[in-house]
Order: structure tokens, then C-alpha cells, then sequence
């Protein structure tokens, strides 16, 4: 993609990075919450272990913001896709987009 092309998905961009970043959180929570009853045997629910698994889950979140640029990329490659995935919904619904 060039610049003019990245220009022009840029609210397409916006809307799949959204998507992309929130995957990523889920996949963070989901790997911390894991890693944290393989270590102590037990859900992060029980009594006491919710500190124990704040620190497995800030790891893991630092590791997340060090895969950012990886979050961007794959959100400009599927832009194209939410593109069409909006004007398919603007089309089925009648709806358009105002200014």
C-alpha cells in the first residue's frame, strides 16, 4: 500500500485496528488467566490470588504493547475487508454513512 491508498481506507483502518487491538487483549487476558492456574493450581477468583495474577497478566501486557507494530500491520492488510464489510452492511440496511 501507498500513502494515498492508506489514506483513503484510513476510517476502515481505524475500525479493523480496533477490532485487531481488542483480539490481542482477549488473547493477553485469556494467555495470563491460563498461565496463572498451570502455576498455582488455582483460578485467579480464589481467595488471594487476584495480585498473583495482576503480575502474570502485566508481563504478558508488556509483551502485547511490544507486538503493536505487528497489530498495525495486520490491521492496514484487513482494512480492505472491513471496507467491504461496511459498505456490504450499508447496503443490506438501507444505511448509509452521513457527513
Amino acid at each position: 500500500l501507498n500513502r494515498k491508498q492508506l489514506m483513503k481506507l484510513g476510517v476502515f483502518v481505524l475500525l479493523s485496528y480496533g477490532c485487531v487491538s481488542n483480539c490481542f487483549v482477549a488473547m493477553t487476558f485469556s494467555t495470563a488467566w491460563y498461565l496463572h492456574c498451570v502455576q498455582y493450581g488455582l483460578t485467579p477468583l480464589a481467595a488471594g490470588q487476584w495480585s498473583k495474577f495482576l503480575l502474570i497478566y502485566v508481563g504478558c501486557y508488556a509483551v502485547n504493547n511490544l507486538l503493536r507494530p505487528l497489530r498495525v500491520s495486520i490491521a492496514i492488510a484487513i482494512a480492505p475487508y472491513f471496507e467491504k464489510a461496511v459498505h456490504f452492511l450499508e447496503k443490506k440496511t438501507g444505511f448509509g454513512r452521513r457527513a
